[in-house]
């Protein structure tokens, strides 16, 4: 193969993977690293009955309330979880659900105990009693963060609501 041929395809091989890197640079950030080991929640069960509850070790959670009836039959059951979230954003004057929210639950020494991604609007989680940091991400990468005590005889009800930037 003669130098200049070489040389061509050289800069046509350069060319290309200088396209793909910005192409690729020019993606949405990736998430976390800790978003990678989240258990993403599905939503392909919408209806006017809760999503089934799923478990994670000694924890169990749903989340749902997409739509109406669901919000309903997600409202139902709220009262046998000790810990119930609920996701919104403040937009034109009040406050609208929102999902595809990345949930992390820390117990008091810092360990992550429960990592859920598309969660919301509403997310009941059944924990053992204890201190928590439960740390809440938004599609556009905004965290919130609340600490909170789940107590075996009582239910706390915690509203995470992010604010226009």
């Amino acid at each position: 193969m003669n130098t200049r041929m070489q040389s061509t395809i050289k800069a046509a091989l350069s060319l290309g993977l200088l396209s793909f890197a910005c192409a690729v640079g020019a993606q949405e950030p990736a998430p976390p690293a800790s978003a990678a080991d989240c258990i993403a929640i599905d939503y392909t069960a919408l209806g006017k009955t809760p999503p089934p509850e799923q478990q994670a070790g000694s924890i169990s959670f749903v989340s749902g309330g997409i739509g109406a009836p669901q919000s309903e039959a997600m409202r139902a059951i709220k009262s046998g979880f000790p810990l119930t979230l609920t996701f919104a954003e403040h937009l034109d004057g009040k406050d609208a659900y929102t999902a595809m929210v990345t949930v992390t639950v820390r117990d008091a020494e810092s360990n992550q105990v429960l990592c859920v991604s598309n969660a919301g609007p509403m997310l009941f989680l059944r924990l053992p009693t204890g201190t928590y940091a439960i740390t809440a991400r938004s599609y556009g990468g905004v965290e919130l963060t609340r600490n909170v005590s789940v107590r075996a005889d009582g239910h706390q009800d915690v509203t995470l609501i992010w604010q226009p930037q």
